[in-house]
């Protein structure tokens, strides 16, 4: 870290974290970069570049893998870019939330 700022609070958090020195994404722009760590895709394999572009339906992400296998899966703020957030919200989140929602918007 830089030398000159006092972080006491951060540094006994990281002091006892998993600390990752080098972030990577593979592409520079928040949508394609979000899609592609939802769905383990890369953005040339998805085809999403930009804010335009959408996952294909039938892409598997993150949240539906957890949610088939017996775990609860609930969104807030934007997880996906495309339809508020919730893309393939059917697929993909618990519809046991508060009133029935299976996505909690922003």
């Amino acid at each position: 870290g830089i030398g000159s700022v006092h972080t006491p609070n951060l540094d006994a958090l990281a002091s006892q974290s998993l600390v990752f020195e080098h972030a990577y994404s593979q592409i520079s722009v928040c949508s394609p970069s979000r899609q592609s760590f939802m769905t383990s895709l890369r953005p040339d394999t998805n085809k999403v570049y930009n804010f335009i572009d959408s996952n294909p339906e039938t892409a598997q992400a993150t949240p539906g893998y957890f949610r088939d296998h017996g775990y609860l899966t609930l969104g807030l703020g934007k997880t996906f870019h495309e339809d508020l957030g919730q893309w393939n919200a059917e697929r993909y989140w618990n519809v046991s939330g508060p009133a029935g929602l299976p996505y909690f918007p922003y």
